[in-house]
C-alpha cells in the first residue's frame, strides 16, 4: 500500500473510505491492506483496512456479524511471536436466547453478495500492541475464510 497521511481519516469506521481494498467483481473473500511502514511516534495508531464480499449465506452463517467475527493476526517475522485479537473491544461471547429465535418458514431466499468494509486503528482494538520496533506478517480471518497476507514494519 501506499504510504499516506492517515491522520484525517475517522477510525474506527465500517464503511468504504478511500483507503478501503479494492474488490474485483468477480472476487470472494477477505482482503486486508496497510501502510508498508508505520512510526508510531508520528501518527500514534496503527491503519488497519479489510473488505469482505461474501455470499448472503455466509453473512446468515455468522449471525449477520461477520466483522465482529473477524479475528486479526500479527506474526513478529524475527521472533515468531504472535499477537491475534477480534474486532469487538473486550469481546464477550453472543448469547442468544433461543426461544427469541424467528422460526424459518421453509421459503428459499436467494443468495446474493455483500460488501463489508472496516478501517481500524489497531490499538483502539489491541492497546497491549508490543511497544518496540518490529516487522510483522499480517492476516485476518473470519469463520472459515482467510484474507490475503501482508507484511508491514511498525517503527517506534
Amino acid at each position: 500500500m501506499e504510504q499516506h497521511d492517515f491522520t484525517n481519516i475517522r477510525l474506527p469506521t465500517y464503511a468504504k473510505s478511500s483507503y478501503s481494498p479494492s474488490l474485483p467483481r468477480d472476487f470472494r473473500g477477505l482482503k486486508i491492506i496497510m501502510p508498508l511502514k508505520i512510526n508510531i511516534s508520528e501518527k500514534e495508531r496503527i491503519p488497519f483496512f479489510g473488505a469482505f464480499q461474501v455470499s448472503s449465506r455466509v453473512d446468515e452463517k455468522s449471525g449477520g456479524k461477520l466483522t465482529e467475527n473477524t479475528v486479526l493476526v500479527f506474526v513478529n517475522k524475527e521472533t515468531s511471536e504472535t499477537f491475534s485479537f477480534n474486532l469487538v473491544p473486550d469481546k464477550e461471547p453472543i448469547k442468544q436466547d433461543q426461544s427469541s429465535l424467528p422460526q424459518s418458514t421453509g421459503t428459499l431466499v436467494e443468495e446474493y453478495t455483500i460488501r463489508m468494509y472496516f478501517n481500524i486503528d489497531v490499538l483502539h482494538f489491541f492497546p497491549e500492541f508490543p511497544k518496540e520496533t518490529a516487522g510483522y506478517i499480517v492476516y485476518a480471518t473470519a469463520l472459515d475464510i482467510k484474507s490475503n497476507v501482508i507484511e508491514t514494519k511498525i517503527i517506534y
